[in-house]
């Protein structure tokens, strides 16, 4: 299985770019005589084992590549003479235009996950400070058992969180 920063065979090359221009196991059968059932399982184990980048770096390359296209097409095959070029440049940028607008829209499900990782570092933080202060007790109040300051700490947290409920 090839691995992400390995050159890629030119079989494994060749099935990803009929996968990415849509073709079905069948036709990618067809033109290659791989197996379609083959062909489809060899996708998947290829994108599986160079997915490194996150959704967020794959839309900023998936970014810079229609850039590239668009600097190639206005460099070397704008025709504004030519009502196909400037269809294909067009699109291009209506390209570039929707993925801008859809990097700006958070979905439910990443609104979810970064809650998540917050409420995870502020619990962080508040054992770790809590950690602190229980030494600090221990020893300005080495005669308080520190179960004792455990229950009061947790005393606080639910009249707060009931306070907050209300």
């Amino acid at each position: 299985m090839a691995k992400a920063g390995q050159e890629l065979a030119l079989r494994d090359k060749k099935l990803l770019t009929a996968a990415a221009n849509g073709w079905s196991g069948e036709e990618i059968e067809e033109r290659y005589g791989v197996p379609a059932a083959a062909a489809l399982v060899r996708i998947r184990e290829l994108l599986k084992s160079r997915n490194i980048f996150t959704d967020i770096e794959r839309k900023q390359l998936l970014l810079f590549s229609l850039y590239q296209l668009k600097e190639k097409i206005e460099e070397e095959a704008l025709d504004l003479d030519n009502p196909r070029s400037v269809e294909a440049y067009t699109k291009v940028v209506k390209s570039i235009s929707e993925t801008l607008e859809k990097q700006g829209q958070i979905t439910e499900a990443e609104m979810q996950a970064a809650a998540r990782a917050q409420a995870k570092a502020l619990l962080g933080l508040i054992d770790a400070a809590m950690g602190r202060v229980r030494q600090w007790l221990a020893e300005e109040y080495s005669n308080v058992p520190l179960e004792v300051l455990d229950e009061r700490f947790n005393e606080a947290l639910r009249e707060i969180a009931a306070e907050e409920d209300e």
